[in-house]
């Protein structure tokens, strides 16, 4: 049986207590964003990176590590990419044990 689109979407809500983590690392991106763009006080977006862009902070060195010869926007690529890894990581394991 065939459903609608709009009943088998998710709502915001739902995709947000879903995946915490992966919210928090789109908010450190535009905190990031917002201070590298000089937009609202810089003291708190510093603060917003700080605290929620660990995943980033944790692999800020692995693509110079895997590839050394990398420059410029690869190496931004693989910084963004790599960083993602222990959001989704924290978001399966927040998910196993919310479905407990």
């Amino acid at each position: 049986m065939m459903r609608s689109r709009a009943s088998s979407s998710r709502s915001l809500t739902e995709m947000i207590r879903d995946n915490p983590f992966l919210c928090a690392a789109f908010l450190a991106g535009l905190a990031l964003a917002a201070m590298e763009a000089d937009v609202g006080s810089n003291a708190i977006l510093e603060l917003m990176w700080t605290v929620l862009g660990f995943g980033f902070h944790l692999t800020s060195s692995w693509p110079q590590k895997i590839m050394p010869e990398a420059t410029g926007w690869l190496i931004m690529a693989m910084g963004f990419v790599l960083g993602l890894i222990p959001y989704l990581l924290a978001d399966i394991v927040w998910r196993h044990i919310r479905n407990r």
